[in-house]
């Protein structure tokens, strides 16, 4: 009976101990002396009709020296058609989308409030071009009403 009640408990243990150490620890982490911020809103009226990424007219930015990640925070007011919206770096002739990648709005006819946080954990050193983009998912037409950006980063120096 003893020996029955051990196994049970070492077993428990077992299972327990690194189930509970992967749900304790974030898969994916980053760390970095902020020391730079940039930030862009318009209140303004933008459609598109493109199931192509372009680039949402005054949503972007530049940093001279990057070192470390970068996240930017993206916040829109919205109807209209569903739409995806991401973020993209340019470094010289290379791009990266941000973290999680595209991300779905389905706003309808009410005008909606979203907001995202995206990332990009592996910077390389350098002056990079940060674009927010979007395009509809099918046929119809989203329309931004409003739209904001905040990019944090660490400088180089």
């Amino acid at each position: 009976m003893r020996k029955g009640m051990l196994i049970a408990a070492i077993t428990t243990l077992a299972v327990a101990v690194p189930v509970a150490a992967i749900a304790l620890s974030p898969p994916k982490s980053g760390l970095g002396a902020l020391d730079e911020q940039f930030f862009r809103y318009a209140n303004f009226s933008s459609s598109t009709s493109s199931t192509t990424f372009h680039d949402v007219t005054g949503l972007n930015g530049n940093t001279q020296c990057l070192s470390n990640g970068l996240t930017v925070q993206v916040s829109l007011v919205a109807t209209g058609a569903p739409f995806n919206i991401r973020v993209r770096d340019t470094l010289g002739a290379s791009h990266s989308i941000f973290f999680p990648g595209p991300v779905t709005v389905r706003p309808g006819p009410n005008p909606t409030p979203v907001s995202f946080l995206f990332v990009l954990p592996a910077a390389s050193n350098g002056s990079h071009t940060v674009d927010v983009q979007w395009r509809v998912l099918s046929a119809g037409t989203a329309t931004l009403r409003k739209a904001a950006m905040n990019m944090q980063f660490q400088d180089c120096v």
